[in-house]
């Protein structure tokens, strides 16, 4: 049997002017009841302070000059000399045993890839936004692939599985890049061969789904159109989901922008309301 502690943890960051995000993120890892092997941060272009300050957590930085996060995360995962690799967004905060239950998960030796949940760290009623979004991400992923889906900021897989995969995902912008790495793992290796543990907790900021209506279409419209890519038949049960997510998150975000992470709480001010402007950069 592998020893938890003889599985080396490769952590890939792919960012794009994150110097507001990614000392927390780092901050989180070093703190882990069991550290990574390596920390790897992907400079995908960033023109302000992101790699100076990864550079002072001690993380490896390397650069990708190609725009995107599918170039971003193909290049940290390449890089990678852990038997294990996991994906972080910038804005992530892993939980302290992150590393630890992963090792622990992949002592299955039929297991290639595993992925978890996690609270809005910066928005209200987190247990209910976690719930609400774990029955879309999670279930009705579960239902319509037939396997469980991976989640980009909360995402791992066994090193030898990526280079089985890895030259095969799509290279293209508009897909759900870590849905299209599920697909090829399950066409690899079975729909048992991705995990889902809901203890395997990384929190996220809210601000990913914290833009315009079109933004927020122009994401979940990736969602079928990747599924159609790898052929899911199901695919159709999809668009009255995104029908009911886009409804929900237009309110939602109304409400969320009078919500003050630092105080915790709702606060019906206009200044308050102006402080939490909609996000519009792109993502890496």
């Amino acid at each position: 049997m592998v020893r938890p502690t003889t599985l080396k943890v490769s952590v890939v960051i792919p960012c794009y002017n994150e110097e507001s995000s990614i000392a927390l993120c780092l901050q989180a890892l070093q703190s882990q009841t069991i550290k990574p092997f390596e920390v790897i941060v992907v400079d995908n272009n960033c023109t302000d302070n992101t790699v100076k300050i990864a550079k002072e957590y001690g993380a490896t930085v390397i650069k990708e000059d190609h725009q995107g996060i599918v170039w971003a995360r193909n290049a940290g995962f390449n890089a990678a000399s852990g038997s294990i690799l996991a994906k972080l967004d910038a804005d992530s905060l892993p939980a302290a045993d992150w590393v630890e239950r992963m090792q622990k998960i992949f002592i299955n030796q039929e297991i290639q890839a595993a992925t978890g949940t996690g609270y809005f760290y910066d928005a209200p009623c987190k247990l209910i936004v976690r719930t609400y979004r774990n029955l879309f991400a999670v279930w009705l992923n579960r239902l319509v692939l037939g396997h469980h889906m991976l989640w980009g900021s909360n995402m791992t897989l066994r090193a030898g599985a990526w280079r089985a995969i890895g030259s095969e995902c799509c290279q293209m912008r508009d897909i759900m890049e870590d849905l299209d790495v599920a697909a090829h793992i399950n066409t690899h290796y079975g729909n048992r061969a991705i995990v889902y543990r809901p203890k395997m907790r990384v929190d996220i900021s809210s601000r990913r789904a914290m833009v315009s209506l079109k933004r927020n279409w122009l994401y979940l419209s990736m969602w079928p159109r990747t599924l159609s890519i790898h052929g899911y038949q199901k695919r159709i049960i999809l668009w009255p989901a995104i029908a009911i997510l886009l409804t929900t998150m237009a309110l939602s975000n109304k409400v969320g922008r009078f919500y003050n992470a630092e105080e915790g709480r709702m606060v019906f001010s206009f200044n308050q309301w102006r402080s939490n402007p909609f996000y519009t950069r792109d993502n890496p």
